[in-house]
């Protein structure tokens, strides 16, 4: 299972280098679960198949809860709306 996560650099990084931006943001893969657990996840709908889209097609990244995969679609919605950054 994968959980999403949007992480200030200064939190991470110290000193942050000049190459970063403001937050660094990803999947984290958290615990295994044995095959029962998981069939029962995905049959309530506490885990949901994390896909990516491409020009080449939709590629399958894993299992993520909806709360994750809806933040990781919200921020890269928002990131896309965003103005760039100062030089």
């Amino acid at each position: 299972m994968s959980s999403f996560s949007v992480v200030a650099c200064a939190e991470v990084c110290d000193p942050s280098p000049f190459w970063h931006g403001p937050v660094h943001v990803g999947w984290d893969h958290g615990e295994e679960r044995d095959l029962t657990e998981f069939v029962a996840d995905v049959l309530h709908g506490r885990l949901v198949p994390r896909t990516t889209t491409t020009a080449l097609g939709t590629r399958y990244d894993g299992w993520a809860a909806p709360k994750d995969v809806e933040a990781a679609v919200e921020y890269a919605a928002s990131s896309q709306d965003a103005p760039p950054a100062p030089a």
